[in-house]
């Protein structure tokens, strides 16, 4: 059996089900999916219809904050990957 070569995380991976909404840049169509995992570099989308490979997305989510309050966030990504109903997102700044 071969060993494939595993590149590190650049950031940690907490594994979540948060729900989100979100929509490519420009649209005025919310899609519903669910956020598998959280990285402070970007996240794991599970939707009916992911978006496609490098396409931004806007994206809104309930986030816990240290507080212990939600507040309601709303973040552009890029999609990196995508595999089915799964997409791997990466956050973009600004």
């Amino acid at each position: 059996m071969a060993l494939s070569k595993v590149t590190p995380r650049r950031f940690p991976r907490f594994a979540t089900d948060v729900a989100c909404r979100f929509r490519e840049e420009g649209s005025f169509q919310w899609q519903h999916g669910e956020i598998l995992n959280l990285s402070k570099g970007g996240f794991c989308l599970k939707a009916k219809q992911p978006p496609e490979r490098d396409v931004t997305i806007e994206i809104e989510m309930d986030l816990l904050t240290e507080k212990g309050d939600w507040q309601r966030r709303r973040l552009r990504a890029q999609t990196v990957w995508k595999r089915g109903k799964r997409a791997g997102l990466r956050f973009l700044t600004s």
